[in-house]
């Protein structure tokens, strides 16, 4: 009867033992997917910013009539409007 306890109580133990791994397993997984993704969320960010920032620059450096032309033409709009923006010397 006294080995048969130690068996049980082996085998509880082993049991126990596994499920407390496969949860630290777990979370240490779940931890590290959620750290990489922040990760890739701070990259994708600083690259969007890096693109602004560079779009801020080409757009500060456009005359009114260029921007003007710039955001019609997008639009599929005529430039002609734009025309009287030209700042004259």
């Amino acid at each position: 009867m006294g080995q048969v306890l130690v068996v049980i109580a082996a085998a509880l133990g082993l049991l126990l033992g596994g499920a407390g791994g496969y949860q630290l397993g777990y979370i240490s997984g779940r931890v590290s997917g959620r750290a990489a993704l922040l990760q890739e969320q701070a990259l994708a960010s600083a690259a969007a910013e890096r693109e602004r920032t560079q779009d801020d620059a080409t757009i500060r450096d456009l005359s009114d009539a260029d921007l003007c032309r710039r955001a019609l033409r997008a639009r599929g709009l005529p430039v002609a409007a734009c025309d009287k923006l030209h700042r004259v010397p």
